[in-house]
């Protein structure tokens, strides 16, 4: 009677074992992306404009702040090309897919840090008009870093050659 609950004990043992290997790669995989953002992101720390920003957040830190901010945006990026890129129906939408979600990712990051924040009463603005160009300027390059080396990649995948 024992032997013959073995071998189903063990597939579900090893179901188990490969479903929890499968999330510690996926969030290493989210990690690995927002830390690399995060670092391409640095230069716009200079500012101290900016850093107040990352001072509102859960960890009352704001380098902490500005690396869990940057692995959950990176974990929302990764996840939304994934989706999409996987139910893409045609070549076209998958270049639609590649040139537009980093841009309009990064634009609602820069409206949400520009204008929801303050109009939900966190107060981080020092110099408005500055401090919002300078998150613009930001948004662009977010919206650089992450679109051109996908539009690449996605060039070479499909040169006919």
């Amino acid at each position: 009677m024992v032997a013959a609950l073995l071998p189903p004990a063990q597939s579900v043992v090893s179901g188990a074992i490969e479903t929890i290997y499968g999330f510690t790669f996926l969030l290493a995989v989210f990690g690995a992306a927002g830390l690399g953002l995060a670092a391409l992101w640095l230069p716009f720390l200079l500012s101290g404009r900016v850093r107040e920003l990352f001072e509102v957040g859960p960890t009352g830190h704001w380098a902490a702040n500005y690396a869990l901010g940057f692995v959950a945006l990176a974990t929302v990026h990764v996840s939304a090309l994934f989706v999409t890129l996987t139910n893409a129906p045609t070549d076209d939408a998958v270049a639609s897919i590649v040139v537009f979600t980093g841009p309009a990712i990064a634009l609602a990051c820069w409206a949400t840090a520009a204008f929801a924040l303050p109009f939900a009463g966190y107060e981080w603005l020092e110099d408005a008009v500055a401090t919002r160009l300078l998150l613009f300027a930001g948004a662009v390059w977010y919206a650089a870093v992450t679109t051109v080396p996908l539009f690449i990649a996605m060039v070479f995948y499909y040169f006919p050659g």
